[in-house]
């Protein structure tokens, strides 16, 4: 590889890269290289990184965020898709970040985020299952993802056409925003908090979110605070 290349160049072909692979030294400075194309400036860059994390299967896992941030962000259209893909070649763990970029106003997004779930053979009915499985994962930030993309698709922001809610489903989610209350995670239990009170009126994460914004040193304190007072001024003209 020249000076000029960008960053993260094809790897020359699958015999080298499974040998590449193989040394996790070496495995570690390319995946890291990769990850760190995604951010640069050239969408050639971009576009090579992608290309490659989409061939390396779960050793893509951390690039996660980013390539939903390409998904939903990218300007250049082409690596929406190519986003998409890589996504949806990691299983049912992204189904949250798919599913969310369907409530996308960009339409090559949402076609992106369609191609990406048909890729995992994921069928309407099975839809809602998965991201309540998901909300379950053992890493905050599917569980986050799940419980985002559950209120997405309940609260109207995505097209039911791309699933099937039913009374076994709503409760299901229901209890889901109910137990993420007592999350690890600070913002999902904000969000769950958000969920039940914009799906169902319950305030029963009032007080989750008054502890949150009781603490100064939580970077989520002013979020948590806006919503206690939207809730409280719900409750109030309630009565």
């Amino acid at each position: 590889m020249s000076d000029s290349d960008p960053p993260g160049s094809p790897i020359p072909d699958e015999e080298l890269r499974q040998q590449i692979l193989a040394d996790p030294k070496v495995q570690e400075a390319i995946l890291s290289g990769l990850f760190a194309a995604l951010h640069h400036p050239d969408p050639v860059a971009r576009r090579v990184a992608l290309l490659n994390l989409g061939r390396v299967g779960a050793a893509a896992f951390p690039a996660v965020p980013a390539l939903y941030g390409i998904l939903t962000q990218d300007d250049e259209l082409e690596l929406r898709q190519l986003a998409a893909d890589v996504l949806g070649g990691l299983g049912e763990r992204t189904l949250p970040l798919l599913v969310r970029a369907l409530g996308s106003e960009n339409e090559v997004t949402v076609e992106a985020a369609k191609d990406g779930l048909r890729a995992q053979g994921i069928r309407a009915s099975d839809l809602l299952p998965a991201l309540l499985a998901v909300s379950r994962d053992d890493d905050p930030y599917y569980r986050l993802q799940a419980i985002a993309a559950l209120s997405d698709a309940l609260n109207g922001r995505i097209d039911a056409s791309y699933f099937v809610l039913d009374r076994d489903i709503i409760r299901q989610a229901l209890d889901t925003w109910h137990q993420a209350l007592n999350d690890s995670d600070e913002l999902t239990r904000i969000l769950a908090a958000h969920a039940l009170w914009v799906f169902d009126r319950d305030a029963a994460g009032l007080t989750a979110v008054e502890e949150i914004a009781k603490r100064s040193e939580s970077e989520y304190a002013n979020l948590a605070l806006e919503l206690r007072d939207a809730m409280r001024i719900g409750l109030e003209a309630d009565d």
